[in-house]
């Protein structure tokens, strides 16, 4: 069994091969399962050059990177983006409205709600252009997911049919079933549930995890509670952006919202369950 913050999966397969990669400020470990200890290396290394050059493009840190280059760019100037970038500002984009604001890639200082929108992508000419002074482009909150999911469509198109992928303490991604625990953050010894991952990705966000510094874009205002929330998805990257923004969302606003996506469910621990694990959206067996 290994640990992944607040997550733990179980480690299946007698041929099964572990790699790990140094990326995006955490560690990636890739488990494969394959009869051929060559051939999955070979996987390995074509995944890590993908986290790899994921990473020369979206961190805010490297100046030479696609986001560095915007948030350095005068205000109202387009700056050319690739693919990646531009996937991301999208889905990120269709994720601040699905969570009215919950869930943001820019933030300003100091935050003003009349300035109109702080960021404009153009899709058909791949550029994108800050609007607002004082704008900083993060996609660290869907960054990491979004190089998982790349990962996992190397691993599929090489054919390995049972693979578990995950970045640091944050997002796993399970290729067919593999048996995950969650893990009460305040207590190591303490399991708070258990299902299984099948084809789909888990994020899981708290302050033990995060800090005591998670404060809701929308308004400011740091999390006032003790707070820890899963969320799972088909994508890593709608995971990794959802489980943040469910840190910071009302438990009727995120209701509304695995209403509305079909494919997302919610795993609440707070004040208002009273320390119980609450699900949310589609059912799963925690007891798995």
């Amino acid at each position: 069994m290994s640990d992944n913050a607040n997550i733990q999966f179980e480690l299946h397969g007698s041929a099964l091969h572990r790699f790990d990669r140094d990326a995006m400020a955490c560690t990636f470990e890739l488990y494969l399962c394959h009869d051929d200890a060559k051939y999955a290396e070979h996987v390995a290394r074509a995944c890590f050059d993908e986290i790899g050059r994921i990473e020369q493009t979206l961190s805010r840190f490297i100046p030479t990177s696609e986001v560095a280059q915007l948030n350095a760019a005068a205000v109202d100037t387009p700056v050319p983006i690739g693919e990646d970038t531009l996937t991301c500002l999208q889905l990120a984009a269709t994720l601040y409205d699905e969570t009215d604001g919950a869930f943001d890639v820019t933030y300003r200082r100091p935050r003003d709600g009349g300035a109109g929108p702080p960021l404009v992508v153009d899709p058909a000419q791949h550029v994108a252009g800050v609007l607002v002074p004082g704008v900083t482009v993060d996609l660290g909150g869907i960054g990491k997911g979004y190089a998982l999911d790349r990962v996992i469509e190397i691993v599929r198109e090489w054919g390995i049919e049972a693979a578990l992928v995950h970045s640091g303490r944050s997002t796993v991604f399970a290729v067919g079933e593999w048996p995950v625990q969650l893990r009460d953050p305040t207590a190591a010894d303490r399991m708070l549930g258990r299902l299984k991952l099948v084809d789909a990705a888990l994020a899981g966000s708290g302050q033990r995890l995060h800090g005591q510094h998670i404060v809701d874009p929308r308004s400011g205002v740091a999390v006032p509670e003790e707070r820890v929330v899963w969320a799972i998805a088909d994508s890593a990257a709608v995971a990794d952006a959802l489980s943040t923004a469910f840190m910071v969302m009302s438990t009727d606003e995120i209701d509304a919202l695995c209403g509305r996506r079909k494919d997302v469910t919610a795993i609440l621990r707070r004040a208002e369950t009273a320390g119980a694990v609450r699900v949310i959206g589609r059912s799963i067996d925690m007891g798995a």
